[in-house]
């Protein structure tokens, strides 16, 4: 990496361009900065508040989004940044691609894990709301698997017998 660009362009070759990317890389071809960002600790102290993952599971229309509004609006009041995920705000942008089948499914609550992870890194309380019910395993060990903090998993409260007449589809 000593090499400067001028001595790369000087010798026109593919050798010293492929020597100075796979200085640059890594495995994934990712320069790797994270030892040089601030940490979460810092964004926390600069925020004066603890970042957690508050996470609503339950059926379609159980009320997770409408807990998780007046959660981000209490917390608000208390002067504590917050962002609520959920199935409105995720599937029109970031999973806009995926459907309902179940490796779908799974890949949407991967995605929803990995945003997350960068909400939580920056110091924000995350609130998620989604209908990941059906793969809750898989759900934790893509969360743990990130070494990502889970505060607290909420199972909406809500009957069974008072969503029984929505359709049996549990979309996430």
């Amino acid at each position: 990496m000593e090499q400067n660009n001028n001595e790369i362009e000087k010798n026109d070759g593919n050798e010293e361009l492929s020597t100075f990317n796979s200085q640059l890389s890594t495995k994934n071809n990712i320069y790797p900065i994270f030892d040089r960002m601030l940490a979460r600790e810092d964004k926390e102290d600069l925020l004066k508040q603890h970042s957690v993952m508050i996470w609503f599971t339950g059926l379609s229309g159980s009320g997770k989004s409408t807990i998780a509004i007046a959660l981000e609006r209490e917390l608000h009041k208390r002067g504590l940044l917050c962002r609520i995920l959920d199935g409105d705000n995720i599937r029109s942008g970031i999973n806009n691609n995926l459907g309902f089948s179940e490796a779908d499914r799974v890949e949407n609550i991967r995605r929803i894990a990995e945003v997350s992870k960068l909400f939580i890194d920056s110091g924000i309380i995350t609130i998620a709301a989604f209908a990941s019910i059906n793969i809750p395993i898989i759900r934790n060990r893509i969360l743990m698997s990130n070494r990502m903090t889970m505060g607290l998993s909420v199972k909406d409260a809500k009957p069974l017998r008072m969503v029984s007449g929505r359709p049996e589809t549990v979309t996430t």
